[in-house]
């Protein structure tokens, strides 16, 4: 059963590539909105539209966390490792 301790834990890990299948194959089959499934599995799978993934599509702009300002912006920042969080 995944649980959003066990989907937090996974975004934790850092082992995404590795552990991500059987989640975001299960993540379809839940109760909750359409656009939270999609997003959910836009941050496993490093979709999100933060400033490291923009700046890859060529973009330009501040690299920085808007909320606190001090590391680059990327999924894992943004949900885990930000003081913000």
């Amino acid at each position: 059963m995944v649980t959003a301790n066990s989907a937090y834990e996974l975004i934790v890990s850092r082992n995404l590539p590795l552990a991500h299948h059987s989640f975001y194959t299960q993540i379809w089959h839940f109760s909750i909105p359409q656009k939270i499934k999609r997003f959910i599995w836009l941050v496993i799978k490093n979709k999100v539209n933060t400033w490291d993934n923009l700046i890859k599509r060529g973009w330009s702009g501040p690299n920085h966390c808007s909320l606190c300002k001090c590391q680059l912006e990327s999924v894992f920042h943004l949900f885990v490792d930000c003081i913000f969080v």
